[in-house]
């Protein structure tokens, strides 16, 4: 036997699985104590990847779940930036047409809801729609 110190264990075992443990033991030509350590020691190790292993996916999960949320903040920091210079190059080219082309107000009123209409367009319907809409002009709008 081994020069470490062994240590005695008591259990109770079943019908059944003491009839397996004997059964293993006698083909091997092991006792059914060698047979036992080993099968227990196996199982050890196993269990202590496992709990390694759970300790590691949660911590990798966390690891993510931070470095995600990192870039969501950045892409609603664009998103927010790009909607106000939408808006901003909306109110430029109306002052602009109303300058360049001194529209009466009505109009500018007019075209500043179809610009709306067909930024509502582009927003929210896929790209072929989009597409669609302009090429097919003011009537084309639906």
């Amino acid at each position: 036997m081994a020069d470490y110190k062994l240590h005695q264990l008591t259990i109770r075992l079943d019908d059944q699985t003491y009839k397996a443990l004997k059964s293993i033991a006698n083909k091997r030509g092991e006792s059914m104590a060698e047979v036992s350590r080993r099968v227990l020691a196996k199982n050890l190790g196993i269990e202590i990847a496992l709990g390694a292993s759970d300790t590691l996916i949660s911590t990798v999960r966390k690891a993510v779940a931070t470095e995600l949320r990192k870039t969501e903040n950045r892409l609603a920091a664009m998103s927010y930036k790009a909607g106000l210079a939408a808006a901003a190059s909306e109110q430029c080219a109306l002052v602009l047409i109303q300058q360049q082309l001194k529209f009466v107000s009505s109009q500018t009123s007019e075209f500043q809801k179809t610009a709306r209409h067909k930024g509502a367009i582009f927003l929210n319907q896929p790209i072929d729609v989009v597409k669609a809409s302009y090429e097919e002009g003011e009537d084309g709008i639906k």
